[in-house]
């Protein structure tokens, strides 16, 4: 028994554990969201709807920079209807402790005019 099926997320937002594979999402709508961290300061993210999922993208400035530099644009307006696709990374860290988290990967496109033969 799984305790995420005793004990599902009622949060709206995608988890590292919803993921446990990469996963290519379209972009669908890019929303500024601000948020309270534990120390009380405000937290300003991105919250991202992904074309026919339930759960949104909590976006971070890390994983926004990341998307600016794949779809080639900073202005989020330019986001919606591209592909991306993110997983769960083990590595991430949060100060000194590893904690894990989503992260967006750059997949190249597919080329048949791929050559063997390295120039240097």
């Amino acid at each position: 028994m799984k305790l995420e099926d005793i004990f599902p997320s009622a949060s709206n937002y995608l988890k590292k554990e919803d993921l446990p594979r990469p996963v290519k999402v379209i972009i669908e709508d890019v929303e500024a969201a601000e948020f309270t961290a534990k120390d009380g300061t405000p937290q300003h993210k991105l919250d991202i709807t992904l074309k026919d999922k339930e759960k949104h993208f909590l976006c971070n400035k890390t994983n926004a920079r990341m998307i600016a530099t794949i779809i080639g644009s900073s202005d989020t307006k330019d986001w919606n209807g591209k592909e991306i696709t993110i997983f769960n990374d083990p590595t991430v860290m949060m100060g000194d402790d590893v904690v894990g988290g989503i992260r967006v990967q750059y997949i190249p496109p597919a080329s048949d005019d791929l050559n063997d033969d390295i120039p240097f």
